[in-house]
C-alpha cells in the first residue's frame, strides 16, 4: 500500500510540474515583442554592415510606436516633418506584413522619407534595445533605437 502512495503521488507531482511548464511556455511570446516605441538612428547596409547614421538635425526624428495583441497592431508616430500611422499582423517569428501605412511626406529630408513603410512583408530583428526592420529585396536595414 505504501508503494502505491508514493507512486501516486510522484505520479500527481510529475503532472503538476509538466502543467506548470506548459502554461508557462503558452504565455510567453512567440515573436520578439515589436510593442513598444522606436527611434530611427540609420541604416544598415546588408553587404558592407556599415550603419549609415541618420544626420544632426535640431532635435526631430522618425519615431514609431508599435502596439499589438500578438497578431494585429497598429503604427502611429512621426517623421522629420509629419505625423504618420498604420496597420500590420505579424505573420511568426520576426516576421510581420504592413498593410496599411500613409501620411504626408511634404517637407521630408531623404533620410526620413526612407523610412517610410512599403505595403508587404518585412523581416525584423531585435537585439537589447535596437531593431532593424527590412524587406527581403532591400539593400538597407532601417535600425532603430528602443525609447
Amino acid at each position: 500500500m505504501r508503494k502505491f502512495t508514493s507512486l501516486v503521488l510522484i505520479v500527481i507531482f510529475l503532472g503538476l510540474s509538466a502543467a506548470g511548464c506548459e502554461k508557462e511556455s503558452c504565455c510567453k511570446a512567440k515573436h520578439p515583442v515589436l510593442k513598444g516605441t522606436w527611434q530611427l538612428e540609420g541604416y544598415l547596409n546588408r553587404k558592407t554592415n556599415i550603419l549609415k547614421e541618420i544626420p544632426a538635425n535640431d532635435g526631430r526624428n522618425v519615431v514609431y510606436k508599435f502596439l499589438d495583441d500578438g497578431q494585429k497592431g497598429t503604427i502611429s508616430g512621426k517623421t522629420y516633418s509629419n505625423t504618420v500611422g498604420g496597420s500590420y499582423e505579424i505573420l511568426g517569428s520576426s516576421k510581420l506584413k504592413v498593410t496599411n501605412f500613409g501620411g504626408s511626406k511634404v517637407g521630408e529630408p531623404e533620410w526620413s522619407g526612407k523610412a517610410w513603410f512599403r505595403y508587404g512583408e518585412y523581416l525584423y530583428e531585435i537585439q537589447d534595445n535596437s531593431l532593424s526592420v527590412f524587406q527581403e529585396t532591400d539593400s538597407e536595414k532601417m535600425v532603430f533605437r528602443k525609447k
